[in-house]
């Protein structure tokens, strides 16, 4: 293809990428793609694609940009240690070792404390080691900055565990309302119903699971 500048393209792809992943995530704290992402930002801005920069300008703009690469580069670079605390955190948790999960994810915490994925895993291991009330009080930390199905799903098996029942009728019902097909809610509002007295909306829910009508059974 004739006067395609294929540096451009890659550029163009690599930034459409980051941004179809942070309408879900957060992409640019990620190290290795915070380090691609703000290169690019710095090379597609003296690009010919952008506008023709020569002389002085080019410099003045390379000296705005490189600095500011470097900065946001060391300062993921700092955060490595909560990552690798978080990561070790979530090995322990998928091992069933509460404690020890506890211990690394209060370390990350400290290194990256609004992290709402990671204070839902505190949470979560919390909660899983009949620490119901500190557990909920990480739940309801981690939702200003993150939202999700397990959040509410781990917050309502909590709430029932400390016999608020209504409460956890609340969370379970907001989980459901984001997953309808999902097992899981549908299986904790057939427990917490049973506790409720309401036998009838119980046997709903749980014929919902013993007739496999939900799509995701996990």
């Amino acid at each position: 293809m004739k006067g395609v500048d294929y540096l451009v393209l890659t550029q163009l792809a690599i930034h459409t990428s980051i941004f179809i992943h942070a309408l879900v995530d957060s992409p640019l704290h990620v190290l290795p793609v915070a380090i691609v992402g703000y290169t690019n930002i710095a090379l597609i801005s003296v690009n010919k694609f952008q506008i023709q920069i020569k002389g002085k300008t080019r410099i003045t703009v390379l000296l705005i940009l490189m600095p500011y690469l470097v900065f946001s580069s060391i300062k993921q670079i700092r955060k490595y240690p909560g990552y690798h605390d978080w990561k070790k955190g979530v090995d322990h948790i998928i091992e069933l070792d509460w404690e020890a999960s506890m211990l690394d994810l209060n370390d990350a915490v400290e290194k990256l404390p609004r992290k709402g994925e990671l204070l839902y895993n505190l949470g979560a291991s919390h909660i899983f080691n009949e620490n119901y009330s500190r557990g909920l009080y990480y739940l309801e930390e981690s939702k200003k900055y993150f939202n999700d199905r397990n959040i509410y799903l781990s917050g309502a098996y909590a709430h029932m565990k400390l016999g608020d029942l209504k409460e956890a009728e609340v969370s379970a019902l907001t989980a459901l309302k984001m997953f309808p097909t999902h097992l899981a809610p549908h299986l904790l509002l057939g427990e917490i119903y049973y506790y409720l007295g309401d036998i009838k909306q119980s046997k709903t829910s749980l014929m919902k699971c013993i007739n496999e009508e939900i799509e995701i059974k996990s």
